[in-house]
């Protein structure tokens, strides 16, 4: 049986940092753009009165009070707020403000 010798090969130079950093930045991908962002809008609100209000009521409700309607739909729309229905007593919702640290108060119920 005859021996089978391995080609020789000629063992490798060592290569710069900078040539092996060179290397890798040819080989990466370009980074992704982020996606533009279009700015933040603000809700519109439209107020719709009902056809078969009497005009004291159309008057009443698109009137006196409009501003201090909008000003308190846009505070209800913030993050974080909203409404709660319950119809529940105090004692019972205390409860559950209890397990979310909510002080049962009337402001808060």
């Amino acid at each position: 049986m005859e021996e089978v010798k391995a080609p020789e090969t000629k063992p490798q130079k060592p290569k710069k940092v900078e040539e092996v950093k060179a290397k890798v930045e040819e080989v990466k991908a370009p980074e992704p753009k982020p996606a533009p962002v279009a700015p933040p809008t603000k809700p519109q609100v439209t107020i719709k009165l009902n056809p078969n209000m009497s005009r004291e009521q159309k008057l009443h409700a698109s009137g006196k009070f409009t501003e201090e309607l909008m000003q308190t739909v846009k505070d209800i729309c913030k993050a974080g707020k909203g409404i709660l229905a319950a119809d529940e007593s105090t004692g019972t919702i205390g409860k559950r403000f209890d397990g979310i640290n909510v002080e049962n108060t009337h402001e808060n119920r």
